[in-house]
């Protein structure tokens, strides 16, 4: 008799991972409700791994400001100095240019020169100089994205940024260099650019 009783147990002990694992995967399939596939899958190391995956995946945090770099890096379409200058230059008059040039060489000089002053290291984009200046030359937001500016606004990257081409008047609120990425390589090439540029396209 206890041998019997013995497979009755152990046939009722096989029979409970299944339907746990079938709760688990269902949770998970339908992407409702991930508190229930966790609370299954603590049974088993496999299961909860998936089950935070996906619920990670469904229920994007706009709150976590620890992201925002490195989304914005992926999302925004870098070009060199090069690039982007040539765009400027082939995009504008020569008088919007000129003061575009000037006012991004201002820029560049100051996280240069005071490179721990985290003030110079931001540029509010609704401010009126800026805005005159550089904000309504088409491009010169892609050359302040390639010498490693970023925007500090995830929404307004989602908005219209992806396509940089045509960026020129998707406007951020603010952009900043952050330490980890800032390149003085890039930052010098950037002024080289700027400065060959002047000498040759715009008569100094």
């Amino acid at each position: 008799g206890a041998s019997g009783g013995n497979a009755v147990g152990s046939s009722a002990a096989k029979s409970n991972n299944p339907v746990k694992n079938a709760i688990a995967s269902a949770a998970t399939s339908l992407n409702i409700k991930p508190v229930v596939a966790s609370a299954a899958g603590t049974t088993t190391a496999a299961d909860p791994s998936p089950a935070t995956a996906t619920a990670s995946a469904s229920m994007p945090e706009p709150m976590d400001t620890k992201d925002d770099t490195s989304y914005s890096k992926d999302t925004i379409n870098r070009m060199l100095p090069e690039q982007a200058w040539n765009q400027i230059l082939q995009s504008n008059f020569a008088a919007t240019t000129k003061d575009c040039l000037n006012t991004l060489l201002k820029i560049i000089d100051n996280v240069l020169s005071r490179p721990n002053e985290p003030k110079l290291r931001s540029v509010r984009c609704a401010n009126a100089a800026f805005e005159k200046k550089v904000g309504r030359c088409v491009g010169a937001y892609d050359f302040l994205y390639s010498i490693g500016f970023l925007p500090k606004s995830p929404a307004i990257i989602l908005g219209g940024m992806q396509a940089a081409g045509t960026a020129g008047n998707a406007q951020p609120e603010m952009l900043e260099l952050s330490p980890e990425n800032e390149s003085s390589e890039m930052l010098l090439r950037g002024r080289n650019v700027l400065i060959q540029s002047a000498i040759r396209n715009l008569g100094g």
